[in-house]
């Protein structure tokens, strides 16, 4: 089964603050948000939408990166 969990992070800096907003079995829904949030915070956040796969222990892979003047389809 895969999830999709969208991870805002402040200014797009890893190492500072972050959050989850969403996480769920749903790709498009976990961009969704990830653009919706980015727009509410006025562009003070980016969001990245990963993809976890539960049977495979380590699995984790970037799908999808956007601010507020970017999207990114990975």
């Amino acid at each position: 089964m895969k999830i999709y969990v969208t991870q805002m992070f402040r200014n797009g800096q890893k190492n500072k603050h972050s959050y989850v907003i969403f996480a769920g079995d749903d790709k498009v829904l976990a961009i969704l948000a990830g653009i919706s949030e980015s727009d509410k915070r006025s562009g003070k956040y980016s969001a990245e939408v990963f993809e976890l796969n539960s049977n495979i222990a380590g699995s984790k892979q970037l799908l999808f990166r956007c601010n507020r003047d970017r999207v990114v389809l990975l």
